[in-house]
């Protein structure tokens, strides 16, 4: 049972969690999360030694923002966390990292406030899509556009997108700084929660020239845009420009198996 104490996790730093919530029980009993999707990004950026801006969105208590804090010296992270409970529990555990700043705020396609509808027992869930079942509250909301030209980031690298069914709403506003930068991005896709998302995502690569690559059950695989719209499951997928194919090679990849759950 967890006791309060910061946690080490199998990527080697360590974590505080959150008590009595399902998500953290899990990193507790695992000590590990999407290892296959960190090894995806890792065997990409490690090649990158120049300066890098990374961008969590979703960053719960904070395992995706320490894995990138991590990288190498010259990078810097931006988090966002709308949970005020998650968010304080993310403050702490990123307290040291001088190359971290962190965000109380969702992300969207506007600037304004927004209800989140969390599940006490599960800082995972939370959600800016309505849900009649749930309690919710008022949240600060802003779009990556807007955040970024607040924060004067010349370019971003790389976009982490979990938010339990809004991932549309990110894009449709993050544009600008997609046509600008043309980050790798790792998005969450709830098919059942948001149908309309693979669709997006497959036009998407079309028109703005990105390869698809699905993380699914531990393993890569390269999708062909046209396809990716018959997906019916819940998947991550990596949205690499077509520019940067060099930077992976999926069919020599060898996944850490050892930090592989499931």
């Amino acid at each position: 049972m967890y006791a309060g104490e910061p946690v080490r996790m199998r990527h080697g730093f360590y974590l505080r969690l959150r008590p009595g919530c399902s998500y953290s029980k899990k990193r507790f009993i695992y000590r590990v999360t999407e290892a296959a999707e960190i090894d995806f990004f890792l065997r990409i950026f490690r090649r990158k030694t120049d300066s890098q801006n990374f961008i969590d969105i979703g960053a719960n208590i904070g395992y995706w923002t320490k894995v990138m804090s991590g990288l190498n010296p010259r990078v810097n992270v931006h988090s966002y966390e709308p949970d005020k409970v998650t968010f304080d529990i993310l403050k702490s555990n990123v307290a040291d990292l001088q190359n971290v700043k962190i965000y109380n705020l969702g992300i969207g396609r506007e600037v304004g406030e927004r209800a989140l509808f969390y599940d006490p027992a599960d800082s995972g869930d939370s959600s800016l899509v309505p849900n009649s079942e749930r309690a919710s509250y008022q949240v600060g909301i802003t779009s990556l556009d807007a955040h970024a030209e607040v924060l004067q980031l010349e370019r971003i690298d790389f976009v982490k997108v979990d938010i339990q069914g809004g991932e549309t709403d990110f894009f449709l506003g993050a544009t600008k700084t997609i046509i600008r930068d043309r980050p790798i991005m790792l998005v969450e896709v709830m098919s059942l929660l948001n149908p309309s998302l693979v669709d997006y995502i497959s036009f998407f690569a079309i028109r703005m020239h990105y390869t698809i690559f699905i993380i699914s059950n531990g393993m890569v695989s390269l999708t062909a845009k046209e396809d990716f719209s018959k997906v019916r499951d819940d998947v991550n997928v990596f949205l690499v420009p077509e520019e940067e194919k060099y930077l992976v090679a999926p069919e020599k990849f060898v996944f850490r198996r050892d930090l592989v759950v499931g």
